[in-house]
């Protein structure tokens, strides 16, 4: 009698935990590869309650996560700059398999030391960061490279909540808006230089209007793309600090695996050497 095809496929099956765990890091490779902070494709929550279901995951668990997400998002308003060049605020939330307390403090330190801003005010929940002094504002400048995308922005935000069995939710928010104005006003200035002469001379030869629109449009294309890489930069640059925040600090003392046997400070005792004694080649 043929075995089941259903009995076959068992041992390829997914558990409910494995199953979190394989979304949780395609989720965390897709944020390293995005590049921008528009997404191709939308899914509507009653797609996405019937996937979870598949999942193993319940309705109200999903409705639940869904509404919780809808009230954490960053309310914008619907201004000509967001139209032409899109939102500028960047968020970036991740739950980390570690204690809030050790990694809101971990977090700062990264915030402090290693991008270089300012801590501007700090509560139970959430603290404020931004460039600070002078010195902050030339490094940003002279930034060629991308290592301060953070820098850039106007301010960040971070909070830190526990969610419960040794886990916390992490939440950096990026305001950007200052970049966005910058962008928006270069291209429009340099549009504007680039069209005013060929209006003046479509004065005397009509063919010169039609290249006025052209010139006024690309440079604000070009500095929309630079802005998109600014957002993309500053989006790998907070999912790579929650990356090191759920690694933990380099100093931390990690348990060892083969604890001593004896208390440090005591010579372990040695058994004695048995002596070599040649053996008798038989005869």
């Amino acid at each position: 009698m043929e075995p089941n095809a259903t009995d076959q496929n068992t041992g390829d099956r997914l558990t409910p935990a494995e199953v979190e765990i394989v979304l949780r890091r395609a989720a965390e490779l897709n944020a390293r590869h995005r590049t921008s902070d528009t997404f191709v494709y939308s899914v509507a929550p009653d797609v996405l309650v019937q996937v979870a279901g598949a999942l193993g995951i319940s309705e109200q668990d999903v409705r639940r996560a869904i509404s919780d997400l809808l009230s954490e998002r960053v309310a914008e308003p619907d201004t000509l700059p967001k139209k032409l060049y899109g939102p500028a605020r960047l968020k970036s939330i991740r739950e980390v398999r570690r204690p809030a307390e050790p990694t809101r403090k971990h977090l700062e330190e990264l915030l402090g030391q290693e991008q270089g801003l300012k801590l501007r005010r700090k509560t139970e929940a959430s603290s404020l960061w931004d460039a600070g002094d002078a010195l902050g504002t030339v490094r940003r400048a002279l930034d060629f490279a991308g290592h301060y995308s953070i820098l850039k922005a106007r301010s960040v935000e971070l909070r830190v909540e526990d969610v419960g069995y040794g886990r916390s939710g992490v939440n950096l928010t990026a305001d950007v808006t200052n970049q966005r104005g910058e962008y928006l006003s270069m291209g429009s200035i340099l549009g504007a230089t680039l069209a005013l002469p060929l209006a003046i001379a479509g004065v005397d030869n009509w063919l010169y209007f039609l290249t006025v629109a052209p010139a006024f449009l690309v440079p604000g294309l070009g500095f929309k793309l630079a802005y998109k890489k600014v957002c993309g930069d500053a989006r790998r640059a907070m999912d790579s600090l929650i990356d090191a925040a759920e690694e933990g600090p380099r100093n931390e003392e990690k348990p060892s695996e083969h604890p001593r046997p004896h208390k440090p400070g005591r010579i372990r005792p040695l058994n004695p050497i048995p002596k070599f004694t040649p053996q008798r080649k038989e005869e």
